[in-house]
């Protein structure tokens, strides 16, 4: 079981149930949710998405080598789909904004 943020609360993931995770959501919740379930459960697609999102910054890609992923978290100016933040190092955050059907 992995711990898991959702809306602020810690819940415990059972990683072979993505379907318990996603159901009832909108096309762009159901959508969020899965990637963040595929970059917490696999290596591989997480480091490939973040090699993608912080090309050319290597030394900010390394604080990266451990992180934590919560879906749509609430600020006091929004509610980004995807936060991921740094465990290793200063803590650095990068905020994903996930669109299905935009032009």
């Amino acid at each position: 079981m992995l711990p898991v943020l959702r809306d602020g609360q810690v819940r415990e993931m059972n990683e072979s149930n993505l379907f318990l995770r996603i159901e009832g959501y909108a096309q762009e919740n159901f959508t969020t949710e899965t990637l963040a379930y595929m970059l917490e459960t696999d290596a591989t697609i997480r480091n490939g998405f973040l090699d993608l999102l912080l090309s050319g910054r290597r030394k900010l890609r390394r604080s990266f080598r451990s992180c934590k992923i919560e879906t749509q978290p609430s600020f006091d100016l929004g509610r980004p789909d995807l936060e991921i933040t740094s465990t290793f190092g200063h803590g650095a955050k990068i905020f994903v904004e996930v669109k299905t059907q935009s032009q």
